[in-house]
């Protein structure tokens, strides 16, 4: 007995339900396939990486605390939040969570060693300074895209406006809060925000930057001549010694004059220089501060307005430096990229196969190509060496100097486009046929400032064109010998072409005979055929002309001296390529009974 089939067993995936009821709740409810879960540890970065965060953020946090000298405020200058935020700009987005742990260990190991708040607001001013650099950080990225270089002023701007204006809100605002929050040292909401984003910013401005060169550059040598190290050991003796005078308050009352130097840095070196000599302004401004010998410490009730005007130095100082340094990197990219430019051009001429060359506005030469020099046998040095004056005469062939320098003369106070061809004299001591022509380059005020030319070799289409003109000339020659009268015919009838013996014949010189050309066929007959027999040819040939067909006739032509001789005449078409009839070939030569 035949068993059937069993049943098909449901399937998901792609494949069909077979009951139809099941297979509309599977396509109202389809089973979604599980996304692979992304594992945390695969980016886990080197251990030494994470070590050497956690060490950069303790030690900021020791900066920041030898500089919270205001009565009754714990917070200062931030440090952390500028490493924190450059370590997430240039770090992958999965790796993330590691860098939050290990500055969370390192926030709650400053709490213990510097700060000793309790761990609940340590730990929660932490996740404020997390929140700030994660969002200037993915702020930084979305605006500039990745890598970030702060190399360019719109990045500049970008990192100043998000990184440090924007990001440190969030942290400013939630540390403060938990400072009111758990009374530490009974800080206020309002009393402490300002100086908390401030110090945040001002932290990111300094310590950023410096984070992203030595992150960036890690590998990578430094390249600096010996006149560069030099300069960099003078500006660092100048700069030390003006931040001195500046920060300390025994000497100058006004703490930008350390402006000079530090631009100088920013222009010479970029944001290398920037960042090491912020470094430097920081890490004294410190030293100044803690000994009590800055101009930022003062009486207790003066304090805060004090380490507002430090917070502002510094940020000042920074965000000058940083968009000093910014706009000399784009100025240096922009004459990188037109000596490119300019490369790139030079090489395009160079290259090509004709002979460049250009003249000042007076037409004294400036420039001549490779191709120019090598046919000239010029060396590079002797651009310029050679004036225009003695120039043409040494290169231009004597017969064509005359017409090169009154073409000259005309064109260069005129500024009209100059074109001739001529023979000039190469390297080897042979002249060669080239044409030249050269046009000038003006200003906006249509004033000339240089002029550019090019000269191509055409000697040998000069030598085809002669050898043809030559041929030309012998077969013209022959032709005049042949002891025949030949004529040459447009398709229209008329007369183009006599040949020498046919004029002597007839008597009429060449102008004659083509003005009765021009007048058509008719006129033609009507003045050398014999009237009794004009009719009968002028209809051979106009039979000849409209089938292609020659013809071979008979017919009086009336000589020089006024006598009719009879002429047996040939004609035959002469067709192009595709057939047509071009031109129709008579000859005729006396007829003997």
């Amino acid at each position: 007995m035949e068993q059937s089939a069993p049943p098909e067993p449901y399937r998901t995936g792609d494949d069909r339900f077979p009951d139809t009821i099941e297979r509309r709740i599977y396509a109202a409810f389809p089973v979604r396939k599980a996304q692979p879960v992304i594992k945390v540890w695969s980016h886990r970065p080197p251990f030494l990486h994470l070590a050497l965060f956690f060490a950069a953020y303790v030690l900021g946090c020791g900066f920041a605390q030898a500089l919270a000298i205001v009565p009754g405020i714990s917070v200062s200058i931030w440090p952390p939040g500028g490493v924190f935020v450059a370590t997430l700009i240039l770090a992958p987005v999965p790796s993330w969570p590691w860098w939050m742990l290990a500055g969370c260990l390192a926030e709650m190991f400053a709490q213990f060693v510097w700060f000793h708040s309790p761990l609940a607001a340590g730990f929660l001013i932490y996740v404020g300074n997390a929140i700030a650099a994660a969002l200037g950080a993915s702020l930084m990225n979305r605006a500039c895209g990745r890598p970030v270089r702060l190399e360019s002023l719109q990045e500049v701007l970008a990192f100043v406006v998000l990184c440090a204006g924007i990001a440190p809100v969030a942290s400013a605002t939630v540390g403060s809060a938990v400072l009111a929050w758990f009374g530490v040292k009974s800080q206020t909401f309002a009393a402490v925000w300002p100086l908390f984003w401030i110090g945040d910013a001002t932290g990111i401005l300094l310590v950023a930057p410096l984070a992203l060169v030595m992150l960036r550059n890690w590998r990578s040598k430094t390249r600096l001549s010996a006149a560069q190290w030099m300069e960099a050991g003078v500006l660092g003796l100048v700069f030390l010694g003006a931040a001195a005078l500046s920060i300390s308050n025994h000497y100058l009352p006004f703490a930008y004059i350390i402006m000079p130097p530090l631009l100088w840095a920013a222009v010479r070196f970029e944001f290398k220089g920037v960042a090491v000599a912020l470094s430097l302004l920081a890490l004294l401004t410190m030293a100044l501060t803690i000994s009590g010998a800055s101009q930022f410490v003062g009486d207790p009730e003066s304090q805060r307005e004090r380490q507002i005007m430090l917070q502002l130095f510094l940020a000042i100082s920074a965000f000058s430096a940083l968009i000093v340094a910014a706009i000399s990197r784009q100025h240096q990219q922009a004459l990188l990229i037109a000596r490119e430019s300019e490369r790139s051009l030079r090489e395009l001429v160079e290259t090509l196969p004709a002979m460049i060359y250009c003249a000042d506005a007076r037409g004294e030469p400036t420039y001549r190509s490779r191709l120019l020099r090598d046919f000239l046998g010029f060396k590079s040095e002797d651009i310029g060496k050679t004036r225009l004056a003695e120039l043409l005469p040494a290169v231009i062939h004597p017969d064509d100097l005359a017409a090169v320098q009154e073409r000259y003369a005309r064109s260069l106070p005129s500024g009209e486009p100059y074109a001739l061809k001529h023979r000039i004299r190469r390297f080897d001591g042979e002249y060669r046929w080239v044409e030249t022509r050269m046009a000038a380059m003006r200003d906006a005020d249509g004033k000339i400032v240089q002029w550019n030319g090019v000269a191509v070799d055409i000697d040998d289409e000069m030598q085809a064109q002669q050898a043809l003109r030559n041929r030309e000339r012998e077969l013209s020659q022959l032709v005049d010998m042949v002891p025949v009268h030949i004529r040459r015919l447009s398709p229209e009838g008329e007369t183009i072409f006599f040949n020498k013996r046919l004029i002597d014949f007839v008597g009429m010189d060449a102008m004659e005979l083509s003005r009765c050309g021009k007048n058509g066929l008719t006129e033609t007959i009507k003045a050398l055929i014999h009237p009794d027999d004009a009719a009968s040819l002028g209809e051979t040939i106009r039979h000849s002309l409209a089938t292609g067909k020659g013809y071979a006739t008979k017919y009086r032509v009336r000589r020089a001296d006024g006598v009719y001789r009879w002429m047996e005449g040939r004609g035959e078409p002469l067709r192009d390529q595709n057939g047509t009839i071009v031109q129709m070939v008579r000859d005729f030569h006396r007829y003997r009974r």
